[in-house]
């Protein structure tokens, strides 16, 4: 798959909230190969129907894009993509979409 997003910043406001939870429904619609406006951002992943698998392949694109290691525990600390994205903006990482 191959996503491009184009920003080298902290993560540190509401609008990285908003990128991460961009990113993370693009990349859910691709791998349920459904429209994007399909997945709510408030509906649970297992909810959506993601399996375990493709929580790991989320995981590990949001590892790069952040530039840090991921504990697999908060797929189920944070089991929606905007209660996810909400975590993941409030820890200070780098931002690197590319």
């Amino acid at each position: 798959m191959d996503i491009t997003f184009s920003s080298d910043q902290i993560i540190t406001n509401d609008n990285n909230e908003q990128k991460i939870a961009s990113f993370i429904i693009t990349i859910l619609s691709n791998k349920l190969q459904i429209e994007p406006e399909k997945i709510s951002v408030e509906t649970t992943f297992f909810e959506h129907g993601i399996n375990s698998v493709i929580m790991l392949e989320l995981l590990q694109m949001l590892e790069e894009i952040l530039g840090q290691s991921l504990d697999v525990a908060i797929i189920w600390e944070y089991p929606s993509p905007a209660l996810l994205a909400q975590y993941l903006s409030s820890i200070p990482v780098n931002l690197n979409f590319q």
